[in-house]
């Protein structure tokens, strides 16, 4: 590319371009964690480009790749931009000038002690911004996703949703699910379990787990159903009732394992698809967030250390599972 000079200066906007598509290795990818168009983000580069008068990105079919120029100037940009975030943090904090209400979801259980999304940065944010209303429910998936399209939350921390088209979604983890049952239970011996293993056997599910049933009951189609023992509540007397008593399993996420008493209860590694077991930041497709959602998501994403996660996703794909 030849060097020409040029009277612009760059653009916050094209250096934060810069550095996302730098780490994704694709304008692709980028444009879905800026939230752009892929043709937004080539413009900003292309203008990039020709203000520096340097090729910042040798582009090929599989994605980019970084010249020595891009090289050179991720690095001496990179705390530049890190400052410039602290730097608007600081001055938003002392200002305090933001106000509104913000709604966010999480999936049940996945808000607490145990998960890796805790509760105390949502207080530590209500203390740093009174002028917010922050408000949070816990829900199931579908719930989460009824009410994002419906505009009563902002966002949501959620399951990967059953109408991808309508959703902006980037994956933030995975989690483990377990099966809980009596200890000596003859499970318990084996490494780890299927869903043929449910076969015949008396399984607790919460009520509104019907998808959960559906898809367990067609994968053991060929073999002996298991017993669906239905409750109101998975963690209180009644579901030691029917461990303990009734030698009943229960299906068991990763953050709630530690509710359960190790010695009353044995847990085994459950291994299957047919469970979403990753958790996803979701939010209305086409819609313009607040800048108090703005604020608060960025807030909790740093708090839940998430925001290097962010940068270095890839597009999520789903699973196979639910």
């Amino acid at each position: 590319m030849a060097r020409r000079q040029r009277g612009n200066s760059m653009e916050l906007r094209q250096l934060r371009c810069f550095h996302q598509v730098y780490q994704d290795k694709s304008f692709r990818r980028a444009a879905q964690h800026l939230y752009i168009s892929q043709q937004a983000v080539s413009y900003l580069i292309k203008t990039l480009e020709d203000e520096l008068g340097v090729q910042l990105f040798i582009r090929h079919s599989n994605g980019v790749d970084p010249t020595e120029y891009g090289d050179c100037l991720a690095r001496e940009t990179r705390q530049l931009l890190t400052r410039l975030d602290s730097i608007t943090y600081l001055i938003q904090r002392k200002s305090n000038t933001i106000s509104g209400r913000v709604s966010i979801g999480f999936l049940l259980g996945h808000l607490g002690p145990f998960s890796r999304l805790t509760v105390s940065p949502l207080h530590s944010f209500q203390e740093l911004y009174p002028e917010i209303e922050l408000n949070w429910i816990s829900a199931s998936p579908r719930e989460c996703e009824e009410r994002l399209l419906a505009e009563k939350l902002d966002f949501a921390f959620s399951a990967f949703p059953s109408r991808a088209d309508l959703f902006q979604c980037v994956k933030l983890y995975d989690f483990k699910w377990y099966v809980i049952m009596r200890p000596g239970h003859p499970l318990t011996g084996k490494e780890y379990l299927t869903v043929e293993d449910f076969s015949g056997q008396r399984l607790l599910m919460p009520e509104d787990e019907h998808h959960d049933r559906q898809q367990i009951m067609r994968a053991l189609s060929s073999s002996q159903p298991p017993e669906f023992v239905q409750v109101q509540n998975s963690f209180f007397d009644l579901v030691y009732q029917n461990i303990l008593a009734d030698d009943a399993l229960m299906i068991c996420a990763e953050p709630h394992v530690a509710v359960f008493n190790p010695y009353l209860v044995a847990r085994v590694p459950f291994h299957s698809n047919l469970l979403r077991s990753q958790i996803f930041l979701l939010k209305k497709r086409d819609t313009s967030p607040s800048p108090a959602a703005i604020l608060a998501e960025d807030y909790l994403l740093a708090e839940w250390g998430f925001r290097d996660i962010l940068a270095a996703q890839s597009p999520p794909q789903r699973s196979g599972g639910r």
